[in-house]
């Protein structure tokens, strides 16, 4: 029988792209049920990954709100003090000095939204794009970054041949 990596060797890691391969070029030597079976492996594999991206965009849009808040919050504040400013400027409470001094203020600050609202339109753009994007780029990119890291899940023959207790995919207990 030959050896297809992942399969026959259990210790091997079977990636996304690797698996995809496999079940659309079947060896001859698998029956329909380890198809089947293989069919499964790919379908949980897609569902893991379609988990991992939603939860993943969820933290960073998460952080991503939190900070636009902040940012919302920091242009009222300022917005505030420029009003302050100005009615202390028109009613002769404020000198022109004061008012340059605080008004100087607002202008870092408002630099320093300006910069975290751009940071927020990046990390959206990322996470959209990362949530987009086809599982098996992402594994290989992973890959590439840690290559150390095995990638990929452990599909075995015993697997395809119907013992549940080898799946990768074990249901949770909720």
């Amino acid at each position: 029988m030959p050896k297809i990596p992942g399969l026959d060797e259990p210790q091997e890691h079977l990636g996304l792209a690797q698996a995809r391969a496999v079940l659309d070029d079947p060896p001859a030597h698998l029956r329909d049920g380890q198809k089947r079976r293989l069919a499964k492996f790919v379908s949980q594999y897609e569902r893991y990954w379609a988990t991992q991206q939603r939860e993943r965009y969820d933290r960073v849009t998460g952080v991503l709100k939190e900070t636009y808040d902040q940012v919302n919050s920091g242009v009222d504040e300022q917005r505030s003090i420029i009003s302050e400013v100005t009615e202390g400027v028109t009613h002769g409470r404020m000198t022109s000095r004061q008012a340059y001094d605080r008004l100087s203020g607002v202008a870092r600050s408002w630099r320093s939204l300006d910069d975290r609202l751009d940071g927020v339109e990046a990390g959206q753009a990322e996470a959209i794009a990362h949530v987009t994007a086809d599982p098996a780029d992402l594994e290989r990119e992973n890959a590439e970054r840690f290559p150390s890291v095995p990638i990929g899940f452990t599909l075995n023959q015993s697997y395809l041949d119907g013992d549940d207790s080898q799946d990768p995919f074990p249901a949770r207990d909720s």
